[in-house]
């Protein structure tokens, strides 16, 4: 199998791009079948390798260290204004573009930028470039559009706040702006990385746009905050190379589905020499770390379900692939998830995803990893679930005067907003519940 990338250079307004339109330079490669820094034959896979050690241990909260300039943008607690100028004219394209998305941003083939700053704090970045955010299809039902506002446009060195982008999600139909923030918050807890989410308000050329969620990029600055190793290589939540595009390849990666898709031909056999043979290629205990606080969360549009929406970072050399969390707007939501959904499912309940999550169904069929996923949901019901609802509480009482006030929600605001803090409360009850009376967790 050949896959190819294509990274195109951006400028002002809609512009053509294939996989990677927020990329700068450009470069098309075929897969290889050597690594750039290491051979496919090498010990990367074996299968007389000693069992992996899967057994847990409490973590606690993921440490990292961030960027002392980042910090402002994620202080909780408070809730801090960020404005964003534009022209009249770039404006007006980029809502025209949110509006009635030409052919090509339908098509995810282009995106469209508009020159644009951003201030916070009283700081004004340098100049930055603004598009929507999001699925162009969804666009219509929307009542604002999300933002993306980069900084690295047209300098590739530009960082506002230590970062090359903001990411601003807000979903109007939902009304309360906190799944994402739950969601890694829970993840940071338990132990697995994922970004800092705060609240913000936003203002455009002075006009009030209401709260969003601003989520912390996972890029080359976020790497090196999480990990003592940043030079490996970050592959975003469609499989395709973010760091080191211009000297390596995904040959790794596909190496470890390769081996993940000829071991699930084999479900009713041992796992155990496939997983010892993932040393040096995959992290087993981290993916059972993440898969655990994905199970126990419900999650539907995630990683263990089959749909994604997880980055991939391969720490080579040492332990190898390991998840980041990423994209938990459909996180506690009724409509589509389901509180009680049986523990091993491996497929979302909603149809996210056509397929379960291979590695998922391995995990589950081998009886030693098996028993430390149980483990783990077990740590993780009996201790950071249970402080779901307090934070919960305090994410929604923060939001609610933003939320009320802004003038894009609609009719019957504040009932609104308080039936979905509710719903997500309920969510939360029920499958601590549902944790609890497992039969698999017993």
């Amino acid at each position: 199998m050949h896959r190819f990338w294509t990274l195109v250079l951006f400028a002002t307004g809609c512009v053509d791009s294939f996989s990677d339109p927020d990329a700068e330079v450009v470069v098309t490669r075929p897969d290889v079948s050597t690594f750039d820094d290491v051979a496919v034959t090498d010990t990367s896979w074996s299968d007389t390798a000693v069992a992996p050690d899967v057994s847990f241990v409490d973590l606690g909260p993921f440490e990292w260290n961030p960027d002392d300039e980042t910090l402002p943008l994620f202080e909780q607690g408070v809730v801090k204004t960020l404005d964003v100028t534009m022209s009249a004219d770039q404006l007006q394209g980029l809502l025209s573009c949110w509006k009635d998305p030409p052919e090509g941003v339908l098509e995810g083939t282009a995106k469209c930028w508009f020159a644009c700053t951003a201030t916070f704090e009283g700081k004004q970045s340098g100049p930055a470039s603004c598009r929507p955010k999001g699925r162009p299809e969804k666009w219509a039902d929307q009542k604002k559009p999300q933002w993306i506002v980069r900084f690295d446009q047209t300098d590739k060195t530009g960082r506002f706040y230590g970062l090359r982008r903001f990411n601003l999600e807000s979903n109007t139909e939902v009304l309360a702006p906190v799944r994402d923030r739950l969601g890694m918050w829970f993840m940071r807890e338990v132990g697995v990385p994922a970004p800092r989410v705060s609240l913000v308000k936003l203002t455009v050329n002075g006009g009030d746009y209401g709260p969003y969620q601003l989520i912390e990029p996972v890029d080359k600055e976020f790497l090196q905050d999480h990990f003592p190793n940043s030079e490996g290589n970050l592959y975003d939540d469609a499989g395709e190379l973010t760091t080191n595009e211009t000297t390596s390849t995904s040959a790794r990666l596909e190496l470890f589905y390769e081996k993940v898709e000829t071991e699930h031909g084999k479900l009713d056999q041992s796992h155990t020499t496939f997983f010892a043979g993932l040393s040096g290629l995959a992290d087993v205990n981290a993916f059972l770390r993440f898969m655990a606080a994905e199970i126990a969360l419900a999650t539907t549009d995630n990683f263990t379900d089959g749909a994604g929406n997880t980055y991939l970072y391969d720490q080579s050399p040492g332990p190898g692939l390991l998840p980041i969390s990423w994209d938990h707007d459909e996180l506690f939501d009724i409509t589509v998830a389901d509180p009680n959904e049986a523990l091993g499912t491996c497929l979302s309940s909603a149809g996210f995803a056509d397929e379960p999550q291979q590695l998922c169904e391995l995990f589950w069929s081998d009886a030693g990893t098996r028993a430390a996923l149980t483990d783990e949901l077990r740590r993780l019901r009996d201790g950071p679930m249970q402080q779901l609802p307090v934070e919960l509480k305090r994410y929604c009482d923060e939001a609610r005067p933003y939320v009320v006030a802004d003038p894009f929600a609609g009719d019957e605001i504040a009932e609104r907003f308080e039936a979905d803090c509710a719903q997500i409360g309920d969510f939360i009850d029920m499958r601590i519940d549902f944790l609890e009376d497992a039969a698999e967790l017993k």
